[in-house]
C-alpha cells in the first residue's frame, strides 16, 4: 500500500518543496505556542475566581494535560508543533534567508533564531516526556526549579552578573514586548493585505492587549531576578508561574492577575492569527 503525500508538499522543485514544508511545520509551531499560553491563561483565571490553587509556567500546564483522559494525544500533537516552530527558526538561523524582511541576515537576528530554536527543541523533548510517562510529566517545572537553578549560577564566579544579565534581558523584553504594541511593528510580518479592515483592526487590540500582557509578565520576572542578584539570595527568582503568583498577592491582585490572564488569552489568540496570516 503506497502513502500519498498532501498536494502541497508534492509539486515544483525539491527545494519548493522543502520551503512548503517548512511552512507547514511553522504555522503548526505558531499555533501551538498559542495552545500553551491559552492552557497557563486558564490556570490563572481559574486561581483569579477561585482564589486557591496556584498559577503555572507553560511546562507545568502542559504537565497538567498529561494527567487527563486525552493528555498523551494532546501532548504529542503540541510536541510536533514545538518542534515545527524548531526548525522553522533553525533553518532562518542556519540559512539567513530573507524569507520575511530585509534585516533577517543580520547575525544578531540569527543568533536570536537560534536561541528560539534550541529553547522550542528542548520544550518539545520535554513535552515527549511529559506524553510518555518521562520525569517530565511528574515534574512540570515551576520556580521551584528556577530557583534551584539561580542557587547553582550564583554558585559561579561571576554568577551574580550571569543572573543580572539574564534579568535584564527579561526587562529588555518587557520593554521590546511593549514597543511593539505601540509601534505595531508585528505587522510588519502579517499579511494584512489579505484581512478586511474591520478584521484588522481587532487584530491590532486583541494583539496590544496581548502585548502588554507579556510585557507585564516579563517585567515582573526580570525585577525578581535582578533582586536574586543583587541580594544574593536564589529565594528571590521566578518564573512565569512565580511571576503571576506575585500577581495575586497584590492588593487587588486577583482582578490583576484576571486582567493579565486575559492579556494572555489575547497573546494566545495573537499566535493563532500569526499561524494564519503571518509571512512564512
Amino acid at each position: 500500500m503506497s502513502i500519498e503525500l498532501p498536494d502541497i508538499l508534492t509539486r515544483g522543485s525539491a527545494s519548493d518543496r522543502g520551503r512548503r514544508a517548512v511552512e507547514i511545520l511553522a504555522r503548526w509551531g505558531l499555533a501551538a505556542i498559542g495552545v500553551s499560553y491559552l492552557l497557563v491563561a486558564g490556570i490563572s483565571l481559574k486561581l483569579a475566581i477561585s482564589g486557591s490553587g496556584q498559577a503555572s509556567d507553560r511546562e507545568g500546564a502542559l504537565a497538567r494535560i498529561a494527567q487527563t483522559g486525552w493528555g498523551v494525544p494532546a501532548l504529542i500533537v503540541i510536541a510536533i508543533g514545538f518542534a515545527g516552530y524548531a526548525a522553522w527558526r533553525l533553518v532562518l538561523a542556519i540559512t539567513g534567508e530573507n524569507v520575511e524582511n530585509d534585516d533577517d541576515k543580520h547575525p544578531l537576528k540569527r543568533v536570536g533564531y537560534a536561541a528560539r530554536g534550541l529553547l522550542y527543541a528542548v520544550l518539545t523533548f520535554v513535552t515527549l516526556e511529559m506524553a510518555f510517562g518521562g520525569s517530565g510529566g511528574s515534574t512540570g517545572g515551576g520556580s521551584g526549579e528556577e530557583k534551584q537553578q539561580a542557587s547553582t549560577v550564583l554558585g559561579w564566579p561571576g554568577g551574580r552578573w550571569i543572573i543580572a544579565g539574564i534579568g535584564l534581558a527579561f526587562v529588555a523584553g518587557a520593554i521590546f514586548n511593549a514597543y511593539r504594541a505601540v509601534s505595531r511593528s508585528y505587522k510588519d510580518d502579517l499579511k494584512t493585505f489579505e484581512m478586511p479592515d474591520d478584521k484588522e483592526r481587532v487584530v491590532t487590540a486583541v494583539t496590544a492587549f496581548g502585548l502588554f500582557a507579556r510585557m507585564t509578565v516579563f517585567g515582573i520576572i526580570g525585577w525578581f531576578l535582578l533582586r536574586a542578584a543583587v541580594e544574593h539570595n536564589p529565594d528571590k527568582a521566578v518564573g512565569l508561574d512565580g511571576a503571576l503568583q506575585a500577581l495575586a498577592g497584590e492588593a487587588y491582585g486577583r482582578v490583576l492577575l484576571a486582567v493579565v490572564a486575559l492579556g494572555l488569552v489575547a497573546y494566545a489568540a495573537f499566535r493563532f492569527i500569526e499561524a494564519r496570516y503571518r509571512t512564512v
